[in-house]
């Protein structure tokens, strides 16, 4: 009720909450913009405008070769130096271990909340 558009979409959501609140400074990928839900938010090339402007960094466009050339050929893009400096420092972790991850105190907190969320939700019951 926060706002009309899903977080995919919503500003409010991308760059207030995730980006200021979370302090999240990494790439911020699309769901698959031909979904049939996404749909609802106008055609394509509207659909990649509005999640860019929300603030992703990478759209995606999944089995639906039409509409990426479409999105290719009609969105008007703009370079965006914070959004290469993400997708830059993204690239330079080809290297990433995994197993260094399961042991961060964050990821281990934010994987206990997701399961317990899961539990919840299977229960009926909301957190």
């Amino acid at each position: 009720k926060v706002d009309s558009h899903p977080a995919g979409f919503s500003k409010y959501w991308l760059q207030t909450q995730l980006r200021k609140k979370c302090g999240f400074d990494g790439v911020i990928i699309s769901d698959d913009l031909s979904m049939q839900a996404a749909k609802e938010f106008g055609n394509v090339t509207q659909r990649v405008e509005t999640a860019l402007d929300a603030g992703c960094d990478l759209v995606l466009i999944c089995n639906d070769s039409e509409a990426a050339n479409q999105a290719i050929t009609e969105v008007k893009w703009q370079s965006n130096p914070l959004c290469h400096a993400r997708l830059i420092r993204m690239h330079a972790h080809k290297h990433f271990n995994f197993m260094s991850l399961l042991k961060d105190p964050r990821w281990q907190a934010a994987n206990k909340w997701a399961q317990t969320l899961n539990q919840n939700t299977q229960q009926g019951s909301l957190i």
